[in-house]
């Protein structure tokens, strides 16, 4: 979550305007460095380190250079020899931007802002980009905290270090919640969603200082750990934790995608009720949003620890694929309909509905279905085959 040129530019629309090195505008920026008059020649010549830096957005009026621009040409070629992350010109004495100082720019890929009016300050600039950086580095730390306990899932001792490196005051009791919504925001944006969902969160009893709430991926978890947040393992506990945060965090909204993990008792299982949530927060995107728990996603949570089996992926590929290659050649919708068909409950009715077709069509085309696959929906194991192919494929797309 690296803060950017980009960033600072849609932080100030309004007040910059991009002049060159509009490719550069990904340009990761650690800092802000303030350039008075430390590049004149001859005062450069009395130095031998100057402070400027890697990753470093440099701003500057160029009052030593209001009689000789050709002098912005040179600092740029300086600050990009740097690796500094672009320039921003405050041009209140109306400088002329040398052609050559943009065309180095461009072919540099560096990017030079200049400011459109008196609204934009140096101070203010500093503030905003210390502090974007300060909570990307933060959130940064536990994305990378909690990736890394993923990894060690089948160490314990491992796992509760991690933990308690993620908070520790982390109780053994606990259960995690994802959050995904419907667009994925980009850097700014959505680290500015997740501050307002934050703010929320503060006035609630889930910010109690036993939980965890940080982006995670292109997501939002919760985990909260206490024997009054956990209960005895059953709906009811875990029922109250997600409708508090749909009402009072995420304001109702109705798009919002909320997995909701299982009850666990040992710190260890931390990785295990992450990816519970992670993975039942995915099927609820795949619902149109709403809340979705992992003890209801059935035979899926069976499926869900061996995706990557090669043998999953046979079975599926050698099931369906005379399907596709059928389809594929007459033009038919014989695979279509067998999703229907399986995700509605092996309902005529309702793939009927879905489909917007007649209950006969469906059923001529699942025999079509049997002839050429030999699995007939009329026998139970045959069709069992069937369904758990298109479980396997489903839960491949859903998962990514």
């Amino acid at each position: 979550m690296a803060y950017t040129v980009s960033d600072v530019l849609a932080t100030y629309e309004g007040s910059l305007r991009l002049v060159a090195g509009e490719d550069g505008l990904a340009r990761p920026v650690r800092e802000v460095g303030i350039l008075d008059y430390e590049l004149l020649p001859e005062v450069k010549s009395r130095f031998q380190r100057v402070n400027f830096y890697e990753n470093q957005l440099v701003v500057s009026t160029f009052l030593y250079a209001k009689d000789n621009p050709f002098l912005i040409t040179e600092a740029i070629k300086y600050l990009v020899s740097k690796g500094s992350s672009g320039l921003i010109i405050k041009n209140v004495f109306h400088l002329q931007i040398p052609e050559g100082a943009i065309r180095y720019a461009n072919a540099r890929n560096f990017p030079v802002l200049l400011t459109t009016g008196d609204r934009m300050l140096f101070d203010e600039l500093i503030i905003r980009v210390d502090r974007a950086q300060r909570q990307a580095e933060s959130y940064e730390g536990i994305q990378r905290q909690i990736d890394q306990l993923l990894l060690d899932r089948e160490d314990r001792d491992q796992v509760i270090s991690d933990a308690r490196a993620i908070n520790p005051s982390l109780k053994n009791e606990l259960r995690a919640v994802y959050v995904l919504f419907p667009q994925t925001a980009g850097h700014d944006e959505g680290l500015a969603h997740f501050e307002v969902l934050e703010r929320r969160l503060a006035s609630t009893s889930l910010a109690a200082y036993t939980n965890v709430f940080a982006p995670y991926d292109d997501g939002v978890l919760l985990v909260v750990s206490g024997e009054h947040m956990v209960g005895d393992g059953g709906k009811a506990a875990g029922d109250t934790v997600a409708n508090l945060l749909r009402a009072e965090v995420l304001d109702n909204e109705v798009s919002a995608a909320v997995g909701l993990g299982d009850a666990h008792f040992e710190l260890h299982e931390l990785a295990d009720a992450i990816t519970e949530a992670v993975s039942a927060a995915r099927f609820a995107l795949h619902r149109g949003g709403g809340v979705v728990r992992f003890a209801d996603l059935g035979v899926y949570r069976l499926l869900l620890p061996y995706l990557q089996s090669p043998a999953l992926h046979t079975f599926a590929r050698q099931t369906l694929e005379p399907l596709r290659v059928y389809d594929a050649e007459a033009g038919s919708h014989l695979l279509e309909t067998l999703r229907a068909f399986c995700d509605c409950g092996q309902s005529f009715t309702r793939t009927a509905e879905a489909l917007g077709q007649h209950e006969n069509t469906v059923r001529r085309r699942l025999e079509r279905i049997a002839a050429i696959t030999g699995l007939s929906y009329r026998e139970a194991d045959q069709m069992e085959q069937l369904s758990l192919a298109r479980k396997v494929e489903l839960c491949q797309e859903i998962m990514g």
